[in-house]
């Protein structure tokens, strides 16, 4: 293939699964700070603020039908909640460390579910970060290390990256689909569609901006031409996003550098850190570069004998593939 060729999908499809490397700083610090988002929540929320009753519904921990075996339900009422959220805590840490990432990862995604079905008032980052930990877990299927930060590549079969692949075109589409929707369901809402939202947001009794930038934002929503540029502008970033993340890898850097600017701006003007963080961490591991696997010596599988079909100037281009 010459270099200014483009591959079709097909054989897109069979470099991307050549050439797929997930052992990478990139993957280990998102998952990281999923799990520092989630330690988050359980330091600095008292457990009764997590299982406070609302509406007149039964107190939480919800532990009807299969969620008996959440973290917060299992047991019964005789395990202190104490012990509880300290056992998730010390978990979520060997998470954060890079502890036995393939196995971990089932008990990541048995906590993160957990506490999204689990506390009484979960936010939208607590289902997010449900889905991408059962992601995650197909994508580690190409991850066998015992510790996240090593150099160790032992060999990955074609399965292993197949399933992990599978697992990476899953959470890029997972996050198209959640940056669209909330782009799009935005437009329902006259405050949005109007250009006013940040106005009302940036006051808001509970989430209303504070300090200097409260005096920052609160002056520039009150221009009305930078108040729309600032609503509309938060609309025009989802949407970019979500477009950007299923595109070439210079369109996926773009996108998680929108990812990061739009949810540290969300940080600072009205809080949501465990929110902001765990919207990065899952941008980031989606538009992560999938580093060829030649270029970490014995990442290529020796099960797999099918011949190659890059050259040495196709192999320069693998990058753009995925």
């Amino acid at each position: 293939m010459l270099m200014h060729e483009r591959p079709g999908p097909a054989l897109r499809l069979q470099i991307a699964l050549q050439s797929l490397e997930v052992r990478q700083r990139a993957f280990t610090l998102g998952r990281g700070a999923l799990a520092a988002a989630q330690i988050s929540i359980l330091v600095f929320t008292p457990f009764s603020a997590l299982m406070q009753t609302v509406g007149g519904a039964e107190p939480a921990p919800y532990c009807a039908g299969a969620r008996i075996i959440s973290a917060f339900c299992i047991g019964g009422p005789e395990v202190p909640s104490i012990v509880r959220v300290i056992v998730m805590i010390v978990l979520l840490g060997l998470v954060l460390v890079g502890f036995l990432p393939r196995v971990m990862a089932f008990v990541h995604a048995w906590i993160a579910i957990s506490i999204s079905t689990g506390i009484s008032l979960p936010d939208g980052g607590d289902s997010v970060a449900a889905i991408v930990s059962v992601i995650i877990i197909f994508i580690m299927a190409a991850d066998d290390r015992r510790w996240a930060w090593s150099k160790e590549r032992r060999p990955v079969g074609p399965v292993g990256r197949g399933v992990a692949l599978a697992g990476i075109y899953a959470l890029r589409l997972q996050v198209t689909l959640i940056y669209l929707n909330s782009a799009f369901e935005k437009f329902n809402v006259d405050d949005w569609s109007n250009g006013s939202a940040e106005y009302y947001i940036s006051r808001g009794y509970m989430f209303g901006a504070s300090g200097l930038i409260a005096g920052v934002l609160h002056w520039a929503t009150s221009v009305p031409l930078l108040l729309a540029v600032i609503t509309w502008g938060v609309i025009v970033a989802e949407i970019c996003i979500g477009i950007l993340v299923v595109t070439i890898d210079f369109g996926r850097r773009i996108a998680f550098i929108m990812a990061v600017a739009l949810h540290v701006g969300i940080i600072l003007s009205i809080g949501l850190w465990s929110f902001g963080i765990i919207m990065i961490a899952t941008v980031g591991i989606a538009t992560m570069k999938l580093v060829p696997s030649s270029a970490s010596p014995g990442s290529a599988s020796d099960e797999d004998d099918s011949p190659s079909i890059l050259g040495d100037d196709d192999a320069a281009r693998r990058s753009e593939v995925l």
